[in-house]
């Protein structure tokens, strides 16, 4: 009998004594499949994401049939966010779920993969299942929601040794009204004058600072102001912002090309910058890309290059580009200033964080017809210190906890002439040993 008839005549006899000792067997015995996937609120019912809330749940439900060999694992993954449980070795329905905050804007990549290190003996090996999502928009380019209301208080103290007589100022950026911010009442330190600096046309309160009696003593001074304001949180639609095209910039108003020109901390004419832009957009970026997506594509690109460093000696856009390493304000300015050399309005926020003493800088830029974006680099990095995902861009909903008390890097006052002095500042003509603290807080009401 040749060697084809020997099997066919022992083939069904074989089969059958493999399968009643279990011989071979072992990867068969356990199968899994996944039911489903879903993202679900809080209560476990399905429900589509949305910009104006980005806590989502993804949730899994597989089905086990016949008992694994050993516990094994399921990983889920949304964006950068991850989730590894482990799993009994049992059969039956088994779910996991991971909650993340996804305030991208875009397609968010999600994966559920059961099994990875293949220790239950399922045939076919792990498990996979992969797919993308995008948050619901809202019906307009930019959205505010979720209004608060806070009592905010700046405390200003200057010091200064002086043996000849002392003069100078406090500058004191003001609350100001406009895109998600609106001023409900404000209160300005006492003997303190209100004026309106230059181009940036934001009021800032000066107080006097001057003794004539000379003195080797430390003078100091202070100055409070206090106000109350409504913010809102953000959310966009990209695809509406995707289609505002560049030559919607040709027709800016002079209180928007203000805000395209550079300044000493945003120094946008800097060849360095065109460098840096010329490096991550395409040479004909104003036919390939709209003004949105060169935005977005520079300011991943911050994001994935700075290091957040709060001991940073200069937070300007230069500093930022040459050192990669910053605070919020260097993400603020080094960001403005690709804007402002694309033509893009663009500009640093300063202000204040919910709580006591937390001081914050994120950036906006203008694209006409829908108003100025939020894009907070130092928010971002420690999202996603990779850069991938362009998290707090245009979806914000952390904005509502922040107040702007200044948009401009420096404000324009007469003192001895015509200077220009940052925010929150001290100055004296004459002095030395010269210091400035500050302390704020903003108080949920």
């Amino acid at each position: 009998m040749n060697r084809a008839k020997i099997w066919n005549s022992l083939g069904a006899s074989a089969i059958t004594f493999l399968m009643l000792t279990g011989v071979g067997a072992a990867n068969a015995q356990c199968r899994i499949h996944v039911v489903s996937t879903a993202f679900c609120n809080s209560n476990g019912a399905a429900c589509n994401p949305a910009a104006n809330n980005p806590h989502v749940t993804l949730r899994v439900l597989w089905q086990v049939t016949g008992t694994p060999r050993a516990a094994y694992q399921v990983v889920l993954r949304v964006a950068n966010q991850q989730l590894i449980e482990r799993v009994p070795a049992a059969p039956g329905f088994c779910s996991a779920s991971i909650s993340a905050d996804v305030p991208i804007p875009g397609a968010i990549p999600y994966s559920v993969t059961i099994d990875p290190g293949k220790v239950s003996g399922a045939a076919g090996g792990p498990v996979t299942k992969t797919g993308t999502f995008t948050l619901k928009c809202p019906e307009t380019g930019l959205s505010y929601y979720s209004a608060r209301h806070y009592t905010g208080y700046e405390n200003l103290k200057g010091s200064c040794l002086s043996t000849h007589g002392i003069h100078g100022i406090m500058v004191l950026g003001v609350p100001t009204t406009g895109s998600f911010q609106t001023v409900l009442n404000e209160f300005g330190p006492s003997n303190a004058q209100r004026v309106t600096s230059g181009g940036a046309k934001q009021q800032v309160w000066v107080v006097n600072c001057s003794t004539r009696r000379p003195t080797d003593a430390i003078v100091s001074w202070n100055a409070q102001q206090r106000f109350d304001i409504e913010v809102r949180s953000a959310a966009i639609n990209p695809t509406i912002l995707s289609a505002i095209p560049w030559n919607s910039l040709q027709s800016l108003t002079s209180d928007k090309l203000f805000w395209t020109q550079p300044d000493s901390l945003i120094q946008s004419g800097s060849p360095l910058i065109a460098a840096f832009i010329a490096r991550h957009l395409p040479a004909d970026y104003k036919t390939a890309m709209s003004p949105y997506t060169a935005a977005l594509t520079l300011f991943k690109a911050i994001v994935k290059r700075t290091v957040y460093d709060q001991n940073v000696p200069d937070e300007s856009a230069l500093t930022t580009l040459v050192t990669r390493r910053s605070d919020c304000t260097g993400f603020s300015t080094l960001f403005a200033a690709c804007m402002r050399s694309l033509g893009v309005p663009a500009r640093a926020l300063c202000g204040i964080l919910a709580g006591h003493n937390e001081r914050h800088c994120l950036a906006e830029f203008y694209l006409p017809g829908a108003g100025w974006i939020p894009a907070d680099g130092a928010f971002s990095k420690g999202a996603d210190p990779t850069g991938a995902y362009a998290y707090f861009f245009g979806n914000d909903p952390l904005l509502n906890t922040f107040c702007e008390i200044s948009r401009a890097t420096k404000f324009r006052v007469q003192f001895h002439g015509d200077v220009s002095l940052p925010a929150s500042s001290f100055y004296c003509s004459r002095a030395i040993a010269t210091t400035c603290t500050e302390q704020a807080s903003l108080i949920p009401q």
